[in-house]
């Protein structure tokens, strides 16, 4: 004759699967419900942006009447900023400690990027009574900094809303000729540093 399991015995099983289905319950689904009470129960909320940068939305194309000066060479326009992401920094006429710690930052950041930097270039825009100067010690300690000086209206400079200049703000044009982000005075490195990488990974433009 064969045993059956008494009451308790099968009251116990039960009670014993049910815990192992809530415990299987609380680790696929515990994260998401503390997830969305972080989200929708309290203030502790992710910011609707991840980028580190102040978001130009919509990007503003750059304006037609460009005319920027190298030292040496033929005026540039908007051809200046096909075919890369740019940052520009507009200098003031003398390039104070400041002024250097902003043109050094960007650097840092270009050269951080690796193999991904032949994509980007800096332009640092100048006052036209500096530009011989300046370019020659940019030249000298930053070889890889474009030195321009803008046309008689300054097109880009008011168009960048960049004054009186500071060095220390940083403004991103991408390889189409838009204005699609700035970094003000205090920006870090790594933020800027984040924000390229991500950019050049999901652009197929620059």
């Amino acid at each position: 004759m064969s045993a059956h399991p008494s009451n308790a015995d099968t009251a116990a099983t039960a009670r014993r699967n049910r815990k192992q289905f809530w415990l299987l319950v609380a680790i696929f689904f515990g994260p998401m419900l503390v997830a969305m009470w972080l989200y929708f129960g309290t203030d502790i909320r992710p910011p609707d942006q991840t980028n580190h940068g102040v978001l130009n939305s919509p990007a503003r194309p750059l304006p037609d009447n460009l005319a920027l000066q190298p030292v040496d060479g033929e005026p540039l326009g908007r051809g200046a900023f096909e075919d890369h992401w740019t940052l520009v920094q507009v200098l003031p006429a003398v390039c104070d400690e400041a002024c250097k710690q902003g043109l050094y930052l960007t650097r840092q950041v270009w050269l951080s990027l690796d193999r991904r930097r032949v994509r980007v270039q800096r332009l640092a825009l100048i006052d036209p009574a500096a530009a011989p100067a300046l370019a020659e010690e940019a030249a000298r300690v930053d070889p890889n900094l474009q030195v321009l000086s803008p046309g008689p209206d300054d097109a880009l400079a008011q168009f960048l809303e960049a004054r009186p200049a500071d060095a220390r703000q940083v403004y991103l044009i991408d390889p189409i000729g838009n204005w699609v982000m700035s970094y003000p005075p205090g920006w870090a490195p790594a933020g800027m540093l984040k924000d390229m990488k991500k950019l050049l990974k999901i652009s197929r433009i620059g």
